[in-house]
């Protein structure tokens, strides 16, 4: 054990990861002042990742022994582990990454396919959710964009798919149902009241358009003939 000389002062050092309550001791007269020292453990500091929160640790920016640090990133990102473990002023893993959030496939939609995305029930961000609806149906929107765990527009809706009007046939009319007629003619009154400015008119029928399918049951397409 070596000695200290009366007048001259003992610089207090610990094991890695542990460090001195004082920084030294003073000689004097065969009495150190103070007598002795302690090691504790030392707290860690919390790491900093790109796109972290600040701090990144839920507990703050100082972590003490024996104790965990909560893994936080900015909105829109997600850590990579979800706690660090303090021992000794090391954390376990060291540090987190915080990468861009993913996004759910939408759920919940009448007559979508059982996952709603052709890329599955996960969208990476920056990628794109292509909407798929049941046979018959069609989605009100081709393709969903995912940016930091939301998605734009955040859900679609799958209506009964039209069918197309037959074509190749002798001797037929153009168009070829009667029924697209009255629709023709009811798309040119209504660019007819958009220039006329007739705003209330139009707006009943955008009203008209919406039931137009059931409409059309009851239009005949043959002009009346009066009677003889």
């Amino acid at each position: 054990m070596s000695s200290i000389q009366s007048g001259s002062s003992c610089t207090t050092q610990c094991n890695s990861g542990y460090q001195p309550n004082v920084s030294s001791l003073v000689c004097s007269l065969g009495i150190l002042n103070p007598p002795g020292f302690t090691c504790a453990a030392q707290s860690c500091t919390a790491p900093t990742p790109n796109n972290a929160a600040s701090p990144s640790c839920t507990e703050g920016s100082s972590i003490s022994h024996g104790q965990s640090c909560t893994a936080e990133c900015i909105i829109g990102h997600q850590p990579s582990v979800s706690t660090l473990s303090c021992s000794a002023g090391v954390l376990v893993p060291s540090t987190f990454t915080c990468s861009e959030e993913p996004c759910a496939a939408p759920t919940g939609i009448a007559h979508a396919t059982a996952v709603a995305c052709t890329a599955g029930a996960t969208i990476t961000s920056g990628s794109s959710c292509t909407s798929q609806c049941e046979s018959g149906y069609t989605p009100s929107e081709g393709t969903l964009s995912c940016f930091q765990g939301n998605l734009t527009p955040s859900t679609f809706a799958c209506s009964p798919s039209s069918c197309p009007a037959p074509n190749g046939v002798q001797h037929c009319a153009s168009p070829a149902c009667a029924e697209e007629q009255v629709l023709s003619n009811m798309q040119a009154h209504a660019h007819l009241l958009v220039r006329l400015g007739t705003h209330h008119h139009l707006r009943l029928f955008n009203v008209a358009m919406e039931f137009f399918p059931r409409m059309i049951l009851f239009v005949d397409p043959q002009p009346a003939v009066p009677p003889l």
